[in-house]
């Protein structure tokens, strides 16, 4: 039934509907990308609840507001963002790189750069892969001896963005 009611609400759309899917969210009551969707679909009308839960005691609840204020956010929204990339969970820091990276947010290339010797290879990886996609170009050096001393993953990653902005020069 939760379920259903989850999926109706995103379908309908109404912007009353943000707090109890957050809720939903939050308790795990249905399973995450339903709520996602549900709160994708509602738009802008849940992003003050979604900024909220950037300050949950609960990584799980921090990582689903990262990614979907990375979704419906705007560019200022980069700010609380860039906190995120200290967080002590590296799934909310992971998610911190790749909402900044979706929001384009090219001020964040410094803050993204020191996630570069993250001790978890997954951050690592987003990192470098965000940095790409923002294109901050001072970072270069510490990404090339990333693509020479890291995890496969990671170099991988910016060997093929290293490479995508030599064929474009």
């Amino acid at each position: 039934v939760r379920l259903a009611a989850a999926r109706s609400l995103g379908r309908l759309r109404p912007r009353t509907a943000a707090g109890p899917l957050l809720y939903a969210l939050v308790q795990g009551l249905v399973p995450r990308a339903v709520a996602a969707n549900a709160l994708l679909a509602i738009g802008a009308a849940a992003l003050p609840g979604i900024r909220n839960l950037l300050g949950e005691d609960d990584p799980a609840a921090r990582a689903n507001a990262v990614e979907l204020l990375g979704r419906l956010g705007n560019p200022r929204d980069s700010l609380a963002l860039r906190d995120r990339l200290g967080d002590d969970a590296p799934l909310v820091r992971r998610r911190a790189c790749e909402a900044l990276a979706r929001l384009g947010a090219d001020d964040a290339g410094d803050a993204l750069e020191e996630l570069l010797s993250d001790e978890i290879a997954d951050v690592r990886i987003s990192a470098a892969t965000s940095i790409g996609a923002v294109g901050d170009d001072r970072s270069a050096p510490t990404l090339l001896r990333l693509v020479h001393h890291d995890v496969v993953e990671v170099a991988r990653s910016e060997e093929r963005r290293v490479g995508k902005e030599c064929r474009s020069r």
